[in-house]
């Protein structure tokens, strides 16, 4: 029993994984892109400056320990894990000793990358930054000098990421400018994606607006500002919102950049994110036999559908096997993409924050203590465990801090005290002792949850529900 118990904590509470990065250039160019300060000019930087000399008194470190810890730091993010840095959508862009600690920087910066790096290195002897100066420029030799603090954000967008891709209905799309990321938003180059999509795209350069139009519905975007005007046509009747964006329109190089989900979704598409392809997948539903006529396609199964997450739903378990199996759940806040929810077994409550990304759906934050109910939106990300992946097919396969998941059935059915609930994803979720299923139901969310353990089953399985 207590082993059974031990491991349900550790699936429960989840652990921040290790954060990576990818490189491009030639290992002596990574390694002199990494250890460059402020104001380094590029061509200073040859291989025999970065030649390695281990007396740390020399090479300007404070204590052998910070110097230490800089090859700690190195080895880690450079060689043992770049590939799952990498996967996590950040990469790192320099390392260097500073004032008593070792700098890391990175790009795209966020808190949540930066808490990915001191939950592998610890807060005493690191600091993150936002690191603009790296993955713009590979560098040829006799390449003139530039003054990386010269380097800006909008420098970095306009080289963009070569390694995002875009599909649109299964044809991959090719642009003159590459697609980039920001705040964990896909930017597309807008034209090439909107008209593939069927929509009319118009640009007003003295108002610096973007107009598109497609069938019964037209989107207003002025570049710089953080909301969209969208008119829909509702039973003949125009209807007109305001839509908040997580990130603005932008011109880089005499190019639209625009957040691609909220576009595309907004005219009918599909969006969905592949990190392991850093591809972004768009289906618009839809497809043309040879006479020229449209058939539908099999529905796109979306994330958010089998993880709803709106203020004030409210979730009861009725558990068998163990004494706390039986639990409840309540959103209790709701910011953007993110959301907060407490959960009550009957020994203690817990809260947990939820976020949706491009293509999986991760915790991001939990304390195993939370009795006040207090909103936590605002705390600082402890962890990072990636619960649902797309694409919704069975086969789908990801690794948490303790074990693997993996989608092993899209279609299953559940039998619970709420009802007969058909079309579940089935996720096994496999650690070194123990294996448990997840069961999800569209428009529903978690239906069932089954642990075995050394000869022990513990169910938990829907009594109750409420969506909001």
């Amino acid at each position: 029993m207590f082993i059974a118990i031990t491991c349900l904590a550790l699936l429960s509470s989840g652990a921040a994984l290790a954060a990576d990065v990818g490189r491009d250039a030639p290992a002596y160019q990574e390694k002199q892109l990494m250890d460059m300060g402020p104001d380094t000019p590029v061509s200073d930087l040859t291989p025999e400056d970065r030649a390695v000399n281990t007396d740390w008194r020399q090479l300007g470190y404070p204590s052998e320990e910070l110097y230490q810890k800089h090859r700690e730091i190195d080895k880690y993010v450079f060689e043992d894990h770049a590939d799952e840095i990498r996967l996590q959508g950040f990469g790192v862009t320099h390392t260097g000793p500073r004032d008593g600690f070792i700098e890391i920087g990175i790009t795209p910066y966020s808190e949540e990358y930066a808490g990915y790096l001191y939950g592998i290195f610890g807060s005493d002897m690191v600091k993150v930054v936002e690191g603009q100066q790296a993955v713009t420029l590979p560098l040829a030799a006799g390449e003139p000098d530039v003054e990386v603090d010269a380097l800006t954000a909008v420098d970095i967008a306009a080289v963009g990421d070569p390694g995002v891709r875009v599909s649109l209905n299964g044809e991959m799309l090719s642009f003159d400018v590459h697609p980039f990321i920001e705040n964990d938003r896909v930017l597309v180059p807008l034209r090439g994606v909107m008209e593939g999509l069927g929509a009319d795209v118009e640009w007003d350069g003295q108002t610096r607006t973007v107009s598109v139009a497609a069938e019964g519905v037209n989107i207003r975007l002025v570049i710089g500002e953080n909301t969209a005007k969208v008119v829909k046509t509702v039973d003949g009747t125009p209807v007109e919102q305001t839509v908040e964006l997580d990130v603005a329109a932008k011109l880089v190089n005499d190019r639209t950049f625009v957040p691609v989900r909220f576009v595309s979704e907004t005219l009918g598409a599909n969006v969905d994110w592949d990190n392991d392809l850093r591809m972004v997948i768009i289906e618009t539903g839809v497809q043309h036999d040879e006479e020229g006529t449209e058939e539908e396609e099999p529905e796109v199964l979306s994330l958010k559908d089998y993880f709803p997450l709106t203020e004030g739903s409210t979730w009861k378990y009725l558990g068998d096997g163990m004494e706390y199996a039986s639990f409840s759940r309540e959103v209790l806040y709701v910011d953007g993409n993110r959301a907060q929810v407490s959960e009550n077994n009957g020994g203690t409550v817990s809260a947990s924050i939820f976020e949706f990304r491009e293509g999986e759906i991760v915790r991001t934050f939990f304390r195993g203590e939370e009795y006040d109910g207090n909103n936590l939106l605002d705390e600082e990300n402890n962890d990072n465990l990636v619960l649902i992946k797309a694409p919704l097919e069975a086969g789908t396969k990801w690794e948490t801090s303790n074990g693997t998941r993996e989608i092993v059935e899209t279609d299953a059915v559940v039998d619970t005290p709420a009802g007969e609930f058909e079309g579940c994803i089935k996720i096994e979720i496999t650690t070194e002792h123990s294996v448990m299923y997840e069961y999800y139901k569209e428009g529903i969310g978690l239906v069932k949850r089954e642990f075995l353990s050394e000869g022990m089953t513990v169910t938990s399985t829907l009594e109750e529900y409420s969506i909001k």
